[in-house]
């Protein structure tokens, strides 16, 4: 009768042997009935294994240019860019291994090649979970290394805006200060200014409207106009107070002198020149009358004073 130890122990290897029979076949059936090179879980391994294997040589090469630029690594990049070299040493080991277990050959004889990459299939893989596990590994580290730079990176950015809001803020409140501090000056400024473009325009305004005066006001508009500009320089500080004043006065003066050449133009008549010169005659030949009077009385008494002897 058997051992009931031994008889555990051959039912163990039973089931190892119909496990790893089982994969053989599972693998070469797959290999043969789908006419792939290699078995499904090969290739999705092969996949990630050249993706992060480029990856690698990306990033170890970007920090040895920062390196070769004169930019002075820290241990924390020496350590990285190790970790990156190992990660591309065993991506190719990796690599390697599973385009050993392909099946190449055509043919009767792709049927024996399949059988055997099938059962070299099985008994790499527990060295194939190896590699898998430690290349887990390295990315891990590569990853963790990752995002602690890119802390360190937010920290640094993060403080130098912090800095730069500081400044920003420091600048607006000397703008608002300032701003705050020559109000008044600003104000009177804006309001001098805009009084300038208000006479500007009333002045352009009355020039354009200088025609229809009559030629005789035109002299006498300018006139003012000169005297009420000598006037505001005269004011200084006070022109632009005193400037509404004397436009409304200029105003009224050029409005007295249309009416005033209004009455006169209204008087007028065709006749006014010809009876203006026989008024002249009239006058002088009156005052030689009247002086000729006296004149002729004053020699009569002087005559008749000589004849009486002054009796």
């Amino acid at each position: 009768m058997m051992n009931p130890l031994d008889a555990l122990s051959l039912a163990g290897t039973i089931i190892q042997f119909v496990d790893f029979s089982s994969k053989v076949i599972a693998g070469a059936n797959e290999l043969y009935k789908f006419g792939a090179e290699s078995l499904n879980v090969h290739q999705q391994l092969g996949l990630a294994v050249d993706d992060l294997s480029k990856l690698s040589k990306r990033l170890s090469d970007s920090y040895s240019d920062l390196c070769g630029n004169g930019v002075k690594p820290a241990p924390a990049d020496n350590s990285f860019i190790c970790i990156c070299k190992n990660a591309t040493e065993l991506s190719t080991e990796l690599n390697n291994k599973l385009s050993s277990l392909k099946v190449t050959a055509t043919g009767k004889r792709r049927k024996w090649q399949t059988l055997k990459q099938a059962l070299k299939s099985v008994w790499s893989e527990k060295e194939l979970m190896d590699l898998k596990n430690r290349l887990a590994l390295l990315r891990d580290s590569i990853q963790m290394h990752i995002v602690v730079d890119l802390r360190d990176q937010l920290s640094l950015i993060s403080s130098s805006q912090t800095s730069r809001f500081d400044n920003l803020d420091f600048y607006t409140q000397t703008i608002v200060t300032a701003l705050l501090k020559y109000h008044d000056e600003v104000s009177k400024s804006v309001q001098d200014q805009t009084t300038a473009i208000t006479q500007l325009l009333g002045r352009m305004e009355l020039l354009a409207d200088k025609h229809m005066f009559f030629l005789n006001v035109v002299p006498q508009l300018n006139m003012i106009e000169d005297s009420q500009n000598q006037a505001l320089m005269a004011t200084g500080k006070h022109i632009s107070q005193e400037q509404m004043l004397h436009n409304l006065r200029w105003q009224e003066k050029v409005i007295h002198l249309q009416v005033a050449q209004c009455l006169i133009q209204s008087l007028k008549f065709p006749t006014l020149k010809e009876r203006e010169e026989t008024i002249a005659d009239v006058y002088r030949g009156t005052f030689n009358g009247c002086l000729m009077i006296p004149m002729a009385l004053c020699r009569g008494l002087v005559l008749c004073n000589s004849s009486t002897g002054g009796r």
